[in-house]
């Protein structure tokens, strides 16, 4: 009828046409030229977190601005997805890009999201109970953390045992609680 449907991207010579009657000859025809631009696709990253060494996160993107009921299928390409950080970057921000992919009636517009790193957790390895007897050599404290960070250690009573960097001086009988802590930095809780 009297309608133009538009269908895709590109040109198209639009012929209007009157072919006369019994009182009429036929009209000259007439010619417009139609340019159809592409619509603009979103492609937007979606944030993601992960902590300190642990592994990248699946990264993902949604498609936004699709007509006409369209959605991935309609792409010739696919966009990628990538990110600088690795499982060993520091804790921050990172941006998450994306990038490529095509499709014959959309113009593809790029948002990139950010993947946080935040602080790894991290677990102290010491005993549970410790036994001395007064008079004897200074014993090492040989705890660890998984961090790999140094720990320090305290004494709940240092009239019975004192600590002094990883030793720890037995000063009289009794009992104290010897804590092992590590207090964490930029990339660890």
């Amino acid at each position: 009828g009297s309608k133009l449907l538009i269908l895709g991207s590109g040109t198209s010579v639009i012929t209007a046409y009157q072919g006369g009657n019994a009182n009429f000859d036929a009209a000259p025809d007439r010619n417009a030229t139609l340019q159809v631009g592409k619509a603009t696709l979103t492609v937007k990253a979606n944030d993601a977190s992960k902590a300190y060494l642990a592994a990248v996160p699946s990264l993902s993107y949604e498609l936004l601005g699709f007509v006409n009921d369209e959605n991935a299928s309609v792409l010739a390409t696919s966009p990628t997805i990538a990110t600088v950080a690795n499982a060993s970057s520091a804790a921050g921000t990172y941006p998450i890009t994306v990038t490529g992919g095509s499709a014959a009636n959309y113009q593809l517009s790029y948002q990139n999201g950010t993947l946080a790193v935040g602080e790894g957790a991290q677990v102290i390895h010491f005993v549970s109970e410790l036994n001395a007897t007064y008079g004897q050599a200074a014993l090492t404290l040989e705890g660890n953390a998984t961090s790999g960070l140094s720990l320090g250690y305290s004494s709940s009573n240092p009239a019975v045992a004192e600590v002094n960097g990883s030793k720890l001086l037995i000063l009289g009988s009794g009992t104290s609680v010897i804590t092992a802590y590590q207090g964490g930095n930029a990339n660890f809780d």
